[in-house]
């Protein structure tokens, strides 16, 4: 509160040297910075705006329009500012890392935005979330090996960054498929931030998918789960697991779960499917085969060679499921 008032009370003495100086930039700048500050930000964008026109060469004024475009969203007209303010300083690291986060996450211009942190990096290269920004853009542009340097370098700059490390875990498992070195990355994730529930969960995939270590893999299912109950995916995915350990009735539970909260999940029918089908439970393997092939056609032509409905290939209604 006492921060609030302090606030307030600059603004009014703004207010009051305008009065007798409507053309002083100086305190149109200051009092953009306290409205900012104040989060009332689209009165610091109308100081910002009368800062500059009364000097334009202000850099500082132009980097912090930026900053409060970007909050309320003209991210175009963000990005605009941080070119003027780059014109004016092209040594502001931190101006080119916003640009690159702008370039990345707004529009999708992966290349501009690789180059906005190269150079936010060559000018500072002790800053931990550029390199980690960069990575993600790397790994939008296909260049995994690059992207992992990027991870490595955010986090020998900071060591408990744990979204590096998860970023670190993804590239290594999704793109790079080397399982164990991602496990590793996702245990750094868990020991720095416990209560990730996608990390457990991407370790579960890791253990249990790749890696074929189903007992922890549950045990990381069960973890994610424990922490957001509502993902549908991982109650899916601990079906699966629990299907490989011969846990047929305690799969279909998690794939019902699945279903509960999510009726359209196509896999989740289909995994049942194969579960009845293997108890020959016809009838119910049919079912859900057929709620799973109308959510996804491609479960026509996998049932018809699934060793699963080997059980059931030979009935007339299994036959007629996957009929085209």
């Amino acid at each position: 509160m006492a921060k609030l008032n302090c606030y307030e009370e600059e603004l009014q003495s703004y207010d009051q040297a305008l009065k007798s100086n409507p053309d002083d930039d100086e305190a149109w700048y200051n009092r953009g910075n306290v409205l900012e500050d104040l989060k009332r930000y689209e009165d610091a964008l109308q100081s910002y705006d009368r800062a500059l026109k009364l000097n334009p060469s202000n850099e500082e004024a132009w980097y912090n329009q930026g900053i409060v475009l970007s909050i309320l969203s003209y991210y175009r007209e963000a990005l605009q500012s941080y070119d003027q303010a780059l014109k004016l300083n092209p040594d502001d690291d931190q101006a080119w890392y916003n640009r690159g986060n702008i370039l990345a996450i707004n529009f999708n211009l992966y290349e501009e935005a690789l180059q906005s942190y190269d150079r936010a990096l060559k000018l500072n290269p002790h800053k931990g979330e550029a390199w980690n920004n960069r990575g993600i853009v790397l790994i939008k542009l296909k260049r995994y090996e690059e992207a992992l340097q990027s991870y490595d370098q955010a986090l020998q700059l900071n060591p408990d960054d744990d979204r590096a490390w998860n970023n670190r875990g993804n590239v290594l498992a999704i793109n790079l498929k080397r399982y164990q070195e991602a496990l590793r990355s996702y245990d750094q994730v868990v020991l720095l931030n416990p209560d990730d529930d996608r990390a457990w969960n991407s370790r579960g995939i890791v253990l249990a998918i790749n890696l074929k270590r189903y007992e922890e893999g549950l045990h990381s299912y069960d973890q994610a789960l424990s922490l957001n109950p509502y993902d549908d995916q991982a109650w899916n995915n601990r079906g699966i697991v629990l299907v490989n350990l011969k846990r047929h009735e305690d799969a279909i539970y998690s794939f019902n779960k699945a279903l509960e909260l999510n009726p359209d999940k196509d896999e989740a029918w289909y995994n049942q499917a194969c579960i009845y089908s293997q108890q020959n439970k016809v009838d119910l393997a049919v079912e859900h085969l057929a709620q799973g092939i109308k959510l996804n056609p491609k479960y026509r032509e996998m049932a018809k060679i699934d060793s699963d409905f080997d059980n059931i290939r030979a009935e007339t209604k299994f036959k007629a499921s996957i009929a085209r």
